[in-house]
């Protein structure tokens, strides 16, 4: 395909037919969401410099916003889009799942990277999920030293005494994950 061809048609359905970019699939998928699965960073900002209130859309049947599907994917590209033209961009579901834990999740350490460097996200890094579990919970049960190394490296931003539901701290998640556990070794000379 062109260069330019998703972001030109995108343009003229814009200029022709601005309802469509309401308009979802069976799965509950905008042109908006679509567009960000498929990284077309080009074709979000036609979209939104149409319509800027398009980048607050969520998914009609998961509840998920634009952002945390990003992350799904680990596209930096279509995020930082979203946040020039929406800075307050919807970054979490209702059950407090946030487009860092979603990062995190899926191992996209550039992804994480970039939400910790966005300064209206830093307060993701000590938000809760519904089990009360911080971003350090997941990168720790998830054994993958680099995304616990750049938490870590955040410093006084990251509250490592924080703990879930149970009252148990990050480092406790190790204990359901033994077997990936000396991974985690790497943090600690690396640091």
């Amino acid at each position: 395909f062109p260069p330019n061809l998703f972001s030109d048609i995108a343009k003229k359905i814009m200029e022709s037919r601005p309802w469509l970019a309401r308009e979802e699939n069976d799965s509950g998928n905008t042109p908006m969401q679509m567009a960000v699965r498929w990284d077309k960073a080009e074709m979000l900002r036609v979209l939104l410099e149409h319509d800027w209130s398009l980048g607050y859309a969520r998914n009609s049947k998961t509840g998920k916003p634009l952002l945390v599907s990003a992350a799904f994917q680990g596209h930096v590209s279509v995020a930082r889009e979203l946040l020039r033209h929406c800075p307050d961009a919807p970054y979490c579901q209702a059950d407090g799942w946030t487009s860092l834990h979603e990062a995190i999740e899926f191992g996209h350490t550039e992804f994480v990277e970039f939400i910790l460097g966005a300064p209206q996200l830093g307060k993701l890094i000590n938000m809760r999920d519904g089990k009360g579990k911080t971003a350090l919970h997941h990168a720790v049960r998830k054994c993958n030293p680099k995304i616990v190394a750049a938490l870590l490296r955040k410093g006084a931003r990251i509250d490592c005494t924080m703990l879930d539901q149970n009252r148990d701290p990050a480092i406790w998640e190790l204990s359901e994950a033994m077997q990936h556990a000396k991974t985690l070794n790497w943090v600690y000379t690396k640091i």
